[in-house]
This record gives C-alpha cells, structure tokens and sequence, in this order.
C-alpha cells in the first residue's frame, strides 16, 4: 500500500451492513501485487457490526461514516474525500484477484490515461468456484468514449470500473436518490469523457451473486432507477446532444429490457407494460423486433406456463446474438 500523497489509485468500497462480506473485500484490496494505493471506505450509515469491523484494520485504511443516504451518496463521499489518481471501485460483496490493480496500471500506461476503464467481471456464488481463476494475456478494445461503446454487449457496473478522479470531479456526481441504476446514470453523465477501454481478459473483478444483491432484491429501486435513465435522456440531462442520441438511447434500451423482465418476475404487470409503451418508440428506431415480440409471450407464459416462460425468456436474453447487436 503507498505511502505517498497521491497514490495511483483509491480503491473506494461503500459498504453498508455488510460485517459478513466486507473483510473479505478488504482482504482482497490488500493482495494487490500493485501497491500503490490508498484504501477509502465510506460506510453509508449501517446498523450491524460493520463499523467494527473497519476498525479492525486501523491505519491500514481510511473509513469515514455518513447518515444512511444510499449507494449514490456513498460514492460522491469517495469521489470527494479520494486522493488518487485514479478511483478503482470494489463493491463490498465482491472481490478482486491479486492481478487487478496491476492490470489496470498496465492499461493507463498503454494507453494515455484513459478517462474509464470497463474491467472484466466474473460472477460467482462460491468462493471456491473462483479457485480455477488464472491470469491471462491482456486483451483489450479501446474507445473513443463510453457512449462509443453502445453497439456492444458489456457490463457498465460501477464495481467493475476505474476511472480518473478529475474527471469524476468535474461531473454532476452519482444520483443521490435511493435507486439502482445509479452506475448506469453516472456512465451517462460521462458518456463524452475522452478515452474509454474495456478489458476483455483477464477477470478483474469477482462479482457475487447472492440473494442480497440490490437489483434483484428490490425491484422498487430497480424500477425507479430505470425511470431516472429514461426521464434524463427525454430531458436532455446527457452529455452528446442530437448527434449522440442514439448511441445513448441504445444504452438505456439494453437496461429497459431487463427491468421488464424484473417487474414481469415480481408479478408487477401495470410497471412492466408501462415500461415497454414508455420505450416502444426507441426500441422499433433501433431495430429490436424479437425483444419487442418475445417480452409480451414471455409476460403471457410467465403467467401461465412458468416453466415455458423461462424457455421463451432465454430465448430474449440471447436476442442480440441471434438476430444483430442491435436487438
């Protein structure tokens, strides 16, 4: 870990009522083989044993706490008090391979200090399901910001992702709102940020999947973060005016399709069928006729022949590979 003022990076975790899960994010950041770093953790107002758990590790870490304010707030707090160069993001359930932080460092050197970096999430259930996990060749895919990367099929989570601290300052911030879909917004808000890079391999990030995770848990905040996407792009809130509109549109269209899928699945009909009128205009301008006729089927099968469903559901989730990038 780096001693000096400004290191290269601030791994910055918000955490809230995670005493289970977050010493072993920690433990994760601190195998690093890339040491110049600073650890910040902001722990958004939890009610467990999580504050003790931070003090476990004194020095070794800077934690401030916040009244509970939601994920969004919690990551301003990083983006404010972050003295790095770069804020690498590690959510509180997941985990890092001892790679990760060298593989970025490799990236901004290559590649001119890019505004963003997409890493490679890998997802699990068990900790041991990670212990095949290897280092592999660098393979990249550059950018020229992250609207550039609509067309393609990637994860554009906030706990996958670096990007450059001034150019974090410089933005409107993350949505203070309790919702989800606070990343995506925040993606958008940077969406002409010169410089972008997805990392295809190696993994960098361990992503956990579990009943606790928030986009499955509350479809409510799923819900309201979809309508934050869809009510600032019709407002012109974005970066990119008329001539990047569609590269913006065809973003927020891949985040609608799984909302409607969330709502169909919580039995909340009147929001799924409301979602799908809200987006149908973009989603005919794009091209997306098999999402556009298989959700209804799927929502219709969800109802009466679950088992069915979940075959017809497939079936839209692998809609982009069957018929273009743009489905």
């Amino acid at each position: 870990m780096s001693q000096t003022e400004t290191p290269m990076f601030t791994v910055a975790i918000p955490v809230h009522n995670r005493q289970d899960l977050i010493r072993h994010a920690l433990e994760s950041a601190f195998a690093q083989r890339f040491t110049d770093f600073e650890v910040l953790v902001v722990d958004d107002g939890s009610t467990d044993q999580t504050s003790s758990v931070l003090a476990e590790y004194g020095d070794r870490i800077r934690a401030l706490r916040q009244d509970n304010a939601g994920i969004g707030a919690a990551r301003n707090t990083c983006i404010a008090n972050a003295h790095g160069r770069y804020l690498a993001w590690l959510d509180s359930d997941d985990l890092w391979f001892p790679w990760t932080l060298a593989t970025f460092a490799k990236v901004i050197e290559a590649h001119d200090e890019p505004a963003l970096i997409l890493g490679a999430p890998r997802p699990f259930a068990n900790v041991d399901d990670l212990k095949a996990a290897q280092e592999t060749a660098l393979d990249v895919c550059r950018y020229t910001d992250p609207f550039a990367t609509a067309p393609d099929k990637i994860s554009r989570g906030t706990s996958a992702a670096v990007a450059r601290t001034d150019i974090l300052r410089d933005s409107p911030g993350f949505e203070p709102q309790h919702m989800n879909y606070e990343d995506v917004d925040f993606f958008m808000k940077i969406g002409t940020a010169p410089g972008t890079i997805k990392i295809h391999q190696p993994y960098t990030v361990a992503y956990r999947q579990h009943v606790g995770s928030t986009s499955t848990a509350h479809p409510d905040k799923t819900l309201k973060g979809i309508d934050q996407l869809i009510v600032s792009e019709k407002a012109g809130r974005y970066p990119g005016g008329p001539g990047r509109r569609w590269e913006r549109r065809q973003i927020i269209c891949r985040e609608v399709r799984g909302s409607i899928d969330l709502a169909v699945r919580h039995g909340r009909w009147l929001a799924a069928v409301e979602l799908y009128a809200r987006c149908l205009h973009w989603q005919l301008r794009l091209g997306r006729f098999r999402f556009l006729l298989g959700m209804p089927v799927y929502a219709l099968l969800r109802t009466l022949l679950p088992g069915r469903a979940r075959r017809v559901r497939r079936s839209v989730k692998n809609a982009t590979a069957m018929a273009g990038p743009e489905l």
